[in-house]
């Protein structure tokens, strides 16, 4: 099984940093999971009190102010995010199941408890326009993520979009 009980890594997590001198880690191959939450909202201050930084990946969807608050008391400084596009639109062909608001309001509350933000989005869709770029601009400028990560698509074959990939040109946009 690939999810591995958050109970069981923490003695772990706890060993390395005390015994071995690491002050952090990054939970960087899953999203956080309701157990991971359930965790972290409860061992906020037993975390805390070995002054363990740390950070993970996270979808604006599963997490909510609650959390956050939760999460940056426990030692968490940053949050990787999946935000993509900068318009509704596209983020609904993406099928990425969020809003423009939702991911808005998430970095504000990212802010607000002091976690830094990490912001991928991704260039070079099917059918991308000169606007989609402009509206990433205009996310990016919005949110103000500590750090941007700018990635081109390149789609896995027999995917939906990757079947629309131009074969012969990359970052070739529509004109409109």
């Amino acid at each position: 099984e690939i999810q591995t009980s958050i109970k069981r890594i923490q003695p772990t997590v706890t060993s390395i940093n005390v015994f071995r001198g690491y002050r952090g880690t990054e939970l960087s191959d899953q999203v956080p999971t309701e157990e991971t939450l359930k965790f972290v909202k409860e061992s906020a201050g037993r975390i805390k009190k070995h002054g363990f930084l740390w950070g993970c990946s996270s979808r604006v969807t599963t997490i909510d102010e609650p959390t956050i608050k939760a999460m940056a008391e426990s030692g968490c400084i940053q949050m990787d995010f999946g935000v993509e596009r900068g318009s509704n639109e596209e983020l609904k062909r993406l099928r990425k199941g969020q809003t423009v608001e939702i991911v808005d309001s998430i970095f504000v509350l990212c802010k607000r408890y002091k976690v830094r933000t990490f912001a991928s989005y991704l260039v070079n869709i099917p059918n991308e326009h000169e606007k989609d770029l402009e509206e990433i601009q205009t996310s990016i400028k919005r949110i103000q993520p500590t750090v941007t990560s700018i990635n081109v698509f390149r789609g896995y074959r027999g995917t939906e979009l990757s079947d629309q990939v131009p074969t012969e040109e990359t970052l070739k946009f529509v004109k409109e």
